[in-house]
């Protein structure tokens, strides 16, 4: 996220309390949705270190939809990665009472319910397929129907399996999944970026994914 150009003081927290709910990854989320995607500057790719793009304070404060995460999430997805509890405990504090087997693990290429996606792959790799589940809270109000709209570079297939998303009432929840594949040859960019936007004709949540191959080999 790019905060440059607005000042994060008590901006900031003003822009924090009118984003419902009022959870830390709520709030991640409606400022990435809602951000101004940037993709190069003179000419230079930005994709991997510009993130979801620049804050923007207007639209920050009135998201549609937002991915939110627990606790629990967060530990099924470092359980997936290979962390035990020692370390686990270490990274979110406390002491360490739980063990991995008493969690589900995290389902698809990348675990965590978080706005966006990306695929690593290997520097002789020849495709890619990724799968990736996401629940989405709707935090406006009333009835609202979400339309998905897809901007994916030619020759990649980027399938969102569920294309619309019908909210009856505020904090009404529904689960989507984006399959994404693809063939890569010597031609190739090392890093490819989409973009999946759920639109309901006011408001726009945009969802960044980013496949990412390695320029060199990593022993």
């Amino acid at each position: 996220m790019n905060f440059h150009g607005y000042p994060l003081g008590s901006r900031s927290n003003n822009l924090c309390q009118d984003i419902p709910p009022k959870s830390p990854t709520a709030i991640m989320s409606a400022l990435m949705t809602t951000a101004k995607l940037i993709m190069t500057i003179n000419g230079q790719e930005l994709s991997l270190n510009s993130g979801s793009g620049q804050l923007d304070p207007t639209r920050v404060a009135h998201p549609s939809l937002v991915f939110n995460m627990s606790l629990p999430s967060y530990i099924r997805y470092l359980c997936k990665e290979g962390y035990n509890s020692t370390i686990i405990a270490l990274l979110i504090g406390g002491k360490p009472h739980f063990k991995c087997f008493d969690y589900p693990l995290t389902k698809g290429s990348n675990g965590l319910n978080c706005p966006s996606m990306h695929l690593q792959l290997h520097v002789d790799d020849k495709s890619f397929k990724g799968v990736h589940h996401r629940i989405v809270t709707q935090v406006g109000y009333g009835i609202s129907t979400h339309k998905v709209v897809m901007h994916a570079p030619k020759g990649d297939d980027i399938k969102v399996i569920l294309n619309m998303l019908v909210f009856n009432k505020r904090h009404e929840q529904r689960n989507f999944t984006v399959e994404i594949q693809g063939k890569l040859t010597g031609h190739s960019p090392s890093t490819m970026v989409a973009m999946l936007e759920w639109n309901d004709t006011k408001h726009t949540a945009q969802v960044p994914i980013l496949v990412y191959r390695l320029t060199v080999a990593i022993f």
